[in-house]
This record gives structure tokens, C-alpha cells and sequence, in this order.
């Protein structure tokens, strides 16, 4: 029965990209709406592909996922942030990356941060960085961003990389679209323009998809599809996200594709952009990958927004042995072909496995 009910919504979801509330005689779209480009506050504007987006918040330079770090790249140049949303036992949308706090706090538990209320997160501490720093909140930094354009005339893209899991996945959703609301009053700095989620979970960008059927065409969340293939002992799930990207993308109507470096080619690339999508690469930190994938007019997410890290070996592209194969595997259209062509049945199925094998 439940397989049963997993189908149809496949089959109603794979049909068009439509919001609800448009005009009767409005024709479904066939993806997500275009990425706007990133107005400055001196009328000039940055393409998405123009734009370094500092991953965890830039935190090369500072504790990753807080705002001290985040409001230290904005002003320092920086027009793009990325940064990781879990959520808590109370129901608060944290920036965080990893599924336990023992990495980053004071405390030997790595049980999922979802059983731990803010309160507790914050009681533990951060290992590093400044004595009494607070776990950051989605609400907390899109108050942040509001107060550095009002103020300062700072102006950024933000991508929201969400980790939260299938049970409050459409929390997360109706959350972020009343913070999007709340913080688009300014025509030229609308957050239902600048921010974007991203995800390796298909049940993410299925609750965004969720909610945009309730909102106009120009207030759809914006969303894209996260597709890993950066270790060699993940090359079965590389294959596999490889394959049912271009299914995915068109069923939650995502505008955006981001690849793992390994994976992107110029064909690669090319691909995308003639499915009328933006592509976005993570982490590209030293400087002779950023120098081979701004060839190809993307976006980057990077620990050291406008410039390099310095290099680390762990880091350098010629040191993954499975970076070649992941391009060969990428330039291949055949494997997306197949997918395709598949019947819904199968479509569900490996869907089902991709999520498994996160």
C-alpha cells in the first residue's frame, strides 16, 4: 500500500512543475524558474556563475557555520555563503553540518544533533573559536543579512545545503518560506531571490516542491540537486546520482545542479546548461581548480572565497584516483539516458537506493 501511494505521487509529481495559485491558463513549467542575478547595492549586478560562495560560511577564516564568520567574509568581499541547516530536538533550525556534535563541541556524545534541544548544543561549546559563541540559527542569519544590506550595503547570494532529515523535512520547508516572506520587502534584495536550498536527499527537495505549489511562480523556493562523487569508495552512489540527476531535477522542478569537483567536465557542463540549469562545484580551494572549472562559466563553493587556500595535498585534484574515473563517468550521457527511460516503478526504486546509500 505504501509502494502503491510512493507511485502515484511520483507519477503526479514527474508531470510538470506548476504552481497552484497561478493564472488558470498559466502552461505548467517543465523545471524550476531562473536563478536571478545578484543586484549590488550600486546597481551593478553578478551573474551566479560569477560568484565564490564561501562554503560553511568561509570558514577557512574563522568557526564554520557561525555568523561572527559569515558577517567576516561578507565584509571582506565575498558575495556568495553557503552553509549547512540541520535542526534540533526543539525544533530549531541550526546551521550545522555534521549528523553528531562531537567534531566541533565540547562533548564526547555524537548522537544525532536532531535528539539535542538548542539549549544543550549550546551548553556544550564550541572546541575552538571564541569563548561563549552560540550555536547559529536560519532566523539568526537571515537577520544577519537584512541588518549588513540596511546597514553596510553588503549583498550576498545565499545557498542553503540542508541535511535535515525526511521527518522534518517539511518543517524546514514552510519555515524557510515565511523567513523568505518576512525578508523580501526589498524589491532590490529579495531573499526569495537570493536564497536557494540544495540537497543530496530527494525528500528535501520534495518538501520545497511541496510548498512552492502554494506560492506565485516569483516566490518559488529556488532549489537544486546535490550530486556527490568525490571518494573512491562512494562510486556506487556516484553512479547512481549521476544517472537519476536529470529525473530528479525535472520531478522537483530544481534549477540548479551542484557537482562534486571530481565529476565535472566541460561536457558535463554543457549538458546542464542546455537543460537550462546553473551549475554550482564544491569545494574548490586550491588554485589550479579553480582555475580549470571558472573555464567552464560556474559557480564555485569554496573555503577561501576570492582567493586560494594555500595548498594542500588531501585537497589537489590529481590526488584522487577516482577523479578521473568520476569524469569519465560524467561525460557519459548514456547512463542518464537509461534512467530516463525507465518506468516510474523503477524510477521509485532507485530513488529508494540513493537515500539508502547516503
Amino acid at each position: 500500500m505504501k509502494s502503491s501511494f510512493y507511485l502515484i505521487l511520483l507519477l503526479i509529481l514527474v508531470s510538470a512543475c506548476k504552481q497552484s495559485n497561478g493564472p488558470a491558463d498559466q502552461v505548467p513549467a517543465k523545471k524550476g524558474r531562473a536563478v536571478p542575478a545578484l543586484k549590488l547595492a550600486d546597481g551593478s549586478e553578478l551573474d551566479f556563475e560569477q560568484i565564490e560562495f564561501a562554503h560553511r560560511g568561509g570558514y577557512y577564516e574563522g568557526l564554520e557555520n557561525t555568523l561572527p564568520t559569515i558577517a567576516h567574509s561578507l565584509t571582506n568581499g565575498a558575495h556568495g555563503i553557503e552553509v549547512d541547516i540541520s535542526i534540533t530536538a526543539d525544533s530549531q533550525l541550526i546551521l550545522f553540518h555534521d549528523h553528531g556534535p562531537k567534531r566541533l563541541l565540547n562533548t564526547e556524545s555524537d548522537e544525532d544533533i536532531e535528539t539535542f534541544t538548542l539549549e544543550e548544543l549550546n551548553a556544550f561549546g564550541f572546541r575552538e573559536g571564541e569563548p561563549g559563541t552560540p550555536v547559529s540559527t536560519l532566523a539568526g542569519l537571515f537577520a544577519l543579512l537584512d541588518s549588513l544590506n540596511r546597514t553596510q550595503n553588503l549583498r550576498t547570494k545565499l545557498q542553503l545545503d540542508t541535511k535535515v532529515s525526511s521527518t522534518y523535512s517539511p518543517f524546514f520547508a514552510r519555515e524557510l518560506a515565511k523567513l523568505m516572506d518576512k525578508y523580501s520587502g526589498d524589491p532590490d534584495y529579495r531573499m526569495a531571490d537570493q536564497a536557494f536550498v540544495t540537497s543530496f536527499y530527494p525528500h528535501t527537495l520534495a518538501a520545497v516542491h511541496e510548498v512552492n505549489q502554494s506560492r506565485t511562480p516569483e516566490n518559488s523556493i529556488l532549489s537544486g540537486l546535490s550530486v556527490n562523487g568525490g571518494a573512491q569508495e562512494q562510486r556506487a552512489l556516484a553512479k547512481l546520482a549521476v544517472a537519476l540527476a536529470p529525473v530528479l531535477t525535472k520531478k522537483y522542478c530544481c534549477s540548479i545542479i551542484e557537482a562534486d569537483k571530481c565529476l565535472v567536465t566541460e561536457k558535463y557542463v554543457n549538458r546542464w546548461h542546455k537543460r537550462g540549469m546553473k551549475v554550482i562545484s564544491y569545494t574548490v580551494n586550491s588554485e589550479s581548480d579553480k582555475q580549470r572549472l571558472s573555464a567552464y562559466h560556474i559557480a564555485l563553493a569554496t573555503n577561501c572565497p576570492g582567493t586560494s587556500c594555500p595548498e594542500d595535498a588531501n585537497d589537489m585534484l590529481g590526488i584522487y584516483k577516482w577523479c578521473k574515473e568520476a569524469a569519465d563517468l560524467a561525460d557519459d550521457p548514456a547512463i542518464e539516458d537509461e534512467m530516463e527511460k525507465a518506468s516510474p516503478e523503477v524510477l521509485l526504486e532507485k530513488e529508494q537506493e540513493l537515500v539508502k546509500k547516503l
